[in-house]
């Protein structure tokens, strides 16, 4: 299995990560979830979280270098700070969109979201 290999259960796809254990704590990864959406994971104290990786301050995908701390992830680049466990900006505003991430037999897979292209794309 590859980074980015998608499998289907249960009518549900879901994208390849990596392997349970490979990531270390605290460290986080990028990835491609389909043509527009990137999503950035987490691995804190054992458990995996992740969200959309586009911070829409200014719609740069740098969530992953964010700064966590407790269960909140800071952009590195002007601050705003999102949950981990649902995606809120906790000084309200603008949210990410948090994925479903699950552990089947020992890789790691996000589940790619049922989504379309958000209307600001289309200038691009």
């Amino acid at each position: 299995m590859q980074m980015g290999d998608i499998i289907e259960q249960d009518n549900r796809k879901f994208i390849f990560v990596c392997l349970d254990g490979e990531m270390e704590d605290g460290n986080s990864k990028r990835i491609m979830l389909n043509e527009d959406i990137e999503a950035a994971i987490f691995y804190i104290k054992g458990k995996y979280f992740a969200l959309n990786n586009e911070c829409p301050h200014n719609h740069l995908r740098k969530i992953h270098n964010g700064f966590i701390a407790k269960h909140t992830v800071a952009c590195p680049m002007h601050g705003w700070t999102y949950s981990l466990l649902t995606g809120e900006n906790v000084k309200g505003g603008a949210s990410l969109d948090p994925y479903i991430v699950e552990v089947i037999d020992g890789n790691v897979y996000i589940e790619v979201p049922d989504t379309k292209r958000p209307k600001w794309m289309d200038s691009y």
